[in-house]
């Protein structure tokens, strides 16, 4: 059962989460107007993501209310790693994160991205959970990054980490994203996100993977870097939609400059 996604410009899209990853509630979200409902892949295995887009088709069909699914891939999003409990930090606290992951310690807080300590330099600010926690780098020492702490607040596990005029190294494509594309395109996916998209060449790259796997999904681009700002034309030249996701965005530059 498809639906014409074409009769309005205007999409209400919901993601299916763990507060709404029941029939009752999807049902009350479809009947509210929900027209896309998205899928969150950076906290999904494949085997979730096949049973959450069985319960939208059972509830869409249910409902003689067709939905669209959009699967929004993680894409190179850097977080804290596991930290066994939170860490409460205070204004001019230095601390030192390491690009170990697997660093087990009490001295040092690991973060998930192995090129950490190459890509930033002393002075760059790093700014965690949503801008909630502020660092400034004081000094390198590959894999470690001695801060200082610029307001309280308490560091949490998996959280994410934005780094404000930096350039990181990560393709746009993970491991992870890979990994999901390969059991996406075996699925009725309407929808594909990109996330923390940098350039065309990024969409041009997702797309070419995809046409390898005999799929064309629409792409959506989302902006969530000033890189991104930056080469916003080239990006809607060669994306189907753009979604601008003012989250991570306003996190790392003015919010008079947010699109």
């Amino acid at each position: 059962m498809k639906r014409d996604l074409n009769f309005a410009r205007t999409k209400i899209i919901g993601t299916l989460g763990p507060a709404s990853r029941n029939p009752e509630v999807l049902t009350k979200m479809m009947s509210a107007g929900l027209d896309v409902v998205r899928l969150n892949c950076s906290h999904s295995n494949p085997s979730e993501l096949k049973d959450s887009i069985k319960l939208v088709q059972q509830v869409s069909a249910e409902c003689e209310n067709p939905v669209a699914i959009l699967a929004d891939l993680g894409g190179p999003k850097i977080r804290l790693a596991i930290i066994p409990d939170d860490i409460p930090v205070q204004t001019g606290q230095i601390i030192t994160l390491t690009a170990d992951s697997n660093y087990k310690g009490n001295d040092k807080i690991p973060a998930g991205y192995p090129e950490l300590a190459e890509d930033l330099k002393p002075g760059n600010k790093i700014l965690i959970d949503d801008g909630l926690v502020e660092l400034i780098v004081d000094s390198i020492n590959p894999p470690d990054i001695e801060c200082r702490v610029l307001n309280d607040g308490v560091l949490k596990s998996r959280k994410g980490i934005n780094l404000p005029g930096v350039e990181i190294s990560l393709p746009s494509l993970t491991k992870k994203d890979r990994e999901d594309i390969d059991f996406l395109v075996t699925q009725p996916i309407d929808y594909i996100a990109l996330s923390f998209v940098r350039s065309r060449d990024d969409i041009r790259e997702l797309r070419k993977l995809l046409e390898s796997k005999g799929r064309d999904i629409p792409i959506i681009a989302k902006i969530e870097k000033p890189e991104a700002v930056a080469n916003l034309e080239g990006i809607i030249g060669e994306a189907d939609m753009v979604m601008v996701a003012r989250g991570d965005l306003g996190v790392e530059m003015p919010t008079e400059e947010v699109p």
